[in-house]
């Protein structure tokens, strides 16, 4: 049974979404020219692999909650909502193919008048690439659900951990030898005291390897 949705959340694109889309575009096309002209000969065996992402993410639930795990005065979850999203990944890159990374991945929380629920995700994986730049992803770790009470009430962030999965696609459309520009779709999953939260995020990001 999915859950309500809040009265006071909104389904369009947030304006915090857009803020992060069009800053991460601009500052990868910004970039781009001088990266590119750095670019060295040939390409380490092992590298230090590192990026930064974000977009826009649709976040769906289905269960309950706990409600005598709930802080107080919180709100069940919202059942279905669109929020942005920003990531950043760290790690080896073997060659040209295989990379071994960490992810923080963060959903933030919506506007609602009885406080904001978000996601973030520490998770390792494992990136694959195929042919023609097109990459695949799996991986699993540590998910967070928090909960943010209203700017006038007194009281802390509750965090709530669970074990979570996911996997990713993507491709690096515009490619050097230590740079890319990539567009990607990642899918992740975690169940926080009996309500799965899931999350499809569509996001554009800048990788490195030194």
């Amino acid at each position: 049974m999915d859950v309500p949705i809040a009265p006071a959340y909104h389904r369009h694109l947030p304006r915090a979404s857009l803020c992060v889309i069009v800053v991460v575009v601009l500052a990868c096309l910004t970039a781009w020219p001088a990266i590119v002209s750095a670019q060295s000969s040939q390409p380490k065996r092992f590298a230090a692999y590192y990026g930064i992402a974000g977009g826009a993410a649709r976040q769906t639930t289905s269960g309950t909650f706990l409600t005598s795990a709930l802080p107080a005065g919180a709100p069940q979850p919202e059942s279905d909502r669109t929020a942005a999203t920003l990531g950043l990944l760290g790690g080896i890159k073997a060659g040209t193919h295989v990379a071994v990374i960490g992810l923080w991945d963060q959903v933030f929380g919506g506007d609602t008048s009885a406080g904001n629920w978000g996601t973030m995700t520490l998770h390792g994986a494992i990136r694959v690439w195929l042919a023609y730049g097109v990459w695949v992803e799996v991986g699993g770790g540590a998910s967070e659900l928090g909960y943010k009470p209203p700017p006038n009430t007194a009281g802390a962030i509750s965090r709530f951990w669970a074990p979570g999965v996911e996997t990713a696609a993507g491709m690096d459309v515009l490619r050097g030898r230590r740079v890319a520009i990539n567009v990607f779709a990642r899918y992740s999953a975690a169940t926080f005291n009996g309500l799965q939260v899931s999350s499809l995020s569509l996001q554009i990001g800048l990788a490195g390897r030194n």
